[in-house]
């Protein structure tokens, strides 16, 4: 939904079309007059069907981290979702719900049986694998989304690209101990989880 609010089309025009994207650094890109070329280099995603260019996103990228500063999305030309639509975000989002419907039902914390489904494909995650999930968006110059965690803990989800899929996924316990999401690391929360119950029943 943010990367069509920054095109000129409307998504409905390419149904059933298969969409292509191609990131480049550029160089003279409208950004870098409010993103200084010393600290910043511009990414460009051009979107392509039917190989036709029918638009794209533009981000500006740390050069001491390499990093998207989080903050919205921009179109291929650098412009924002007011500047294109002329509409205010929550304008944008009414508008987005009336044409293709209400927004994904969104879930408090993700349950225990879905993480560890979630866990056994790791590798493979999308950021869309969350989006029945609230999440609270904690990232600067990076996206990282903070899930809460049926029973306790917090799932955080990091990358620099929401077109690409997450660089890294942790798991934060309740004593605020991070580790890598896998089969194992889940595991072993479960465990502390189960013990820390067991304690307070006692």
């Amino acid at each position: 939904m943010q990367l069509w609010a920054v095109q000129d089309e409307e998504a409905s025009i390419y149904f059933g079309k298969e969409i292509t994207t191609y990131e480049f650094i550029v160089k003279n890109h409208p950004l870098a007059q409010q993103y200084p070329p010393d600290q910043y280099k511009i990414s460009v995603n051009v979107m392509l069907a039917d190989h036709e260019v029918i638009g794209g996103s533009s981000a500006p990228l740390s050069t001491t981290k390499n990093l998207v500063v989080a903050g919205g999305e921009y179109s291929m030309e650098g412009r924002t979702l007011e500047e294109i639509k002329g509409l205010e975000y929550p304008q944008w989002l009414e508008h987005w719900k009336e044409t293709y419907g209400p927004e994904v039902s969104v879930s408090g914390s993700i349950p225990i049986n879905v993480l560890k489904s979630l866990s056994e494909r790791v590798d493979s995650l999308h950021w869309s694998d969350f989006d029945k999930y609230a999440f609270e968006d904690i990232g600067s110059g990076v996206y990282i989304r903070k899930y809460e965690i049926e029973g306790e803990g917090q799932l955080l989800v990091r990358g620099k690209s929401l077109e690409k899929p997450p660089e890294q996924i942790t798991m934060i316990d309740a004593d605020g101990k991070e580790r890598e999401f896998n089969p194992e690391s889940l595991s072993e929360h479960l465990s502390k989880v189960k013990s820390s119950m067991k304690g307070d029943e006692r």
